[in-house]
């Protein structure tokens, strides 16, 4: 991960409600954890805003203030863990640290309902665009209160955005689609949001370093293709895929797609897709990366995503992937060999281009540029970025 640097010892605070027990593990909680683990190495004196078993190591440097996380069914959870948090705010508060670290929206804006200053806002997820993507297929009343939704999360996030000190987001699409959204503070944004690109070589991914694939890739009797990702709604495009990949099926290409991952929809594409003998479900996997290198091409046919982790692991383990071109994904991949519109026609013919000439390996070597350039030390860099 390389040297820490350790110039001038500042004092920071870092909020989650997260326990890192009870939380689910994502790449945004991974990456928060080892955000403040290389303040602390780095020698800032870390107070950390947390659920009293937040499950972290103790250091010399990190100072713990509690806090207690709620279930709300009627007020908004943040507005009720604020409420009933006010005492550690104030705590927080009288520290005067040099800045607030946090992940989201409704994070920092209980930070600034406290009174905190020089909030640092690492933005992970465009909630504004996945709402509005959910909206479009929902009827009736549902869509109108998704619609008032969507209007009342644009005005916090508005507000949150105007008193944050610097906002970091994942790729320049995403720096775009808030100027856009708030063209009234756009100057504001432009000079306070930082493009901070996630990194290939994080602790959890090089821990897989043993499953790099190390055989070249060429002419295929079948082609194994790959889905990883979540199953509850088609927000990843895996009904494009699905459908593409039977089209070809019938078509008698050779090909063989796995689906990796669970959810609600699952049983309703496991009746669908019975007939076809190439598409397997295979469920859920603990840890995906074990098997992934044993595949020919990882496919991610997202119709909205930030900057998908499942497309770094694949770059670290050196095998192909190709996504479709939206949010963050093409500057992940940048070649447009490895982009599609997120299309089941166009989804098609990239698939059947890929059986039909011997290029695969051609893919994975543009692969394998694209993990150089996003080879790194990204706690470094917010660092940096959090210290300017």
């Amino acid at each position: 991960m390389g040297t820490v640097d350790k110039p001038e010892k500042r004092t920071f605070v870092f909020y989650t409600a997260g326990d890192y027990i009870h939380t689910p593990s994502t790449g945004g909680t991974r990456r928060y954890r080892e955000m403040l683990e290389y303040f602390l190495k780095a020698g800032d004196e870390v107070y950390l805003l947390a659920p009293e078993n937040v499950d972290i190591q103790n250091h010399l440097h990190l100072h713990h203030i509690p806090i207690k996380t709620y279930r709300a069914r009627i007020f908004p959870n943040g507005l009720l863990n604020f409420l009933l948090n006010r005492r550690s705010f104030r705590i927080v508060k009288q520290l005067n640290a040099d800045g607030v670290v946090l992940f989201s929206v409704p994070y920092a804006i209980q930070c600034i309902w406290a009174g905190l200053k020089s909030i640092h806002l690492f933005i992970r997820e465009d909630y504004m665009q996945n709402i509005h993507f959910r909206s479009q297929i929902k009827t009736g009343a549902v869509r109108h209160l998704m619609g008032f939704k969507l209007l009342l999360f644009k005005l916090i996030e508005k507000f949150t955005l105007k008193k944050s000190q610097k906002i970091v987001v994942q790729s320049t699409c995403a720096k775009n689609a808030l100027m856009d959204r708030h063209p009234a503070i756009w100057k504001a944004l432009e000079k306070k949001t930082y493009v901070l690109y996630n990194n290939v070589n994080t602790s959890w991914i090089l821990h897989y370093s043993g499953y790099i694939r190390q055989m070249p890739l060429h002419r295929r009797d079948v082609y194994y293709f790959v889905f990883v990702g979540t199953i509850n709604n088609r927000i990843k495009g895996l009904h494009l895929l699905l459908e593409a990949a039977r089209y070809l099926l019938d078509k008698g290409y050779p090909l063989q797609l796995d689906v990796i991952g669970d959810g609600k929809l699952k049983p309703e594409y496991e009746r669908m897709y019975k007939d076809s003998s190439g598409i397997k479900f295979l469920g859920r996997f603990d840890e995906p990366m074990r098997v992934l290198s044993g595949y020919d091409l990882l496919i991610l046919p997202s119709l909205s995503d930030s900057f998908p982790n499942v497309i770094l692991e694949a770059l670290f383990l050196e095998i192909p992937v190709i996504g479709s071109y939206v949010g963050g994904i093409p500057e992940m991949l940048c070649y447009p060999e490895l982009l599609f519109k997120p299309e089941e026609k166009n989804l098609a013919e990239k698939l059947q281009y890929i059986i039909e000439n011997d290029e695969l390996e051609d893919f994975r070597q543009k692969c394998i540029e694209r993990k150089r350039a996003l080879t790194f030390d990204w706690g470094r860099k917010a660092r940096e970025i959090v210290r300017q």
